[in-house]
């Protein structure tokens, strides 16, 4: 497994540049690739419970698709959030251990908080008056 993943998962790399080096590094797009089931493999009992079986099946297994549909390309607090706990749920279906940070699902929910209206905006759009 790439010690950039990790680095990704424990915080060390930005997503931005986490997604930028996935779209640019093709080892590193296989490696995230290989991660995911196929078709015929969603079935097995380490896909039982993964979350985001459904996101696979509509994307066809396709990373590039899950990325840019499912999560935004990361641009979006809500698509930070949901990728991150993607890669995470991924390496803990592989059998890999790692540790859940939970800082983009925490801007995430703080944004819910302060601004309701958010949902499906880019967090930089916004401008607050005090």
């Amino acid at each position: 497994m790439s010690q950039y993943i990790l680095d990704f998962l424990n915080l060390k790399i930005s997503m931005k540049e986490f997604l930028d080096k996935v779209e640019q590094d093709k080892d590193l797009f296989k490696e995230l690739q290989n991660l995911l089931p196929t078709e015929e493999t969603i079935s097995d009992e380490k896909w039982k419970s993964f979350p985001f079986a459904l996101t696979l099946r509509t994307h066809k297994y396709d990373l590039k698709e899950i990325i840019k549909r499912r999560f935004s390309n990361g641009k979006t607090p809500s698509g930070k959030s949901g990728f991150y706990e993607f890669v995470f749920k991924l390496m803990l279906a592989n059998g890999f251990n790692v540790s859940y940070n939970d800082i983009y699902h925490k801007r995430f929910l703080f944004l819910l908080d302060i601004l309701p209206e958010y949902i499906g905006g880019d967090d930089r759009s916004f401008t607050f008056k005090c």
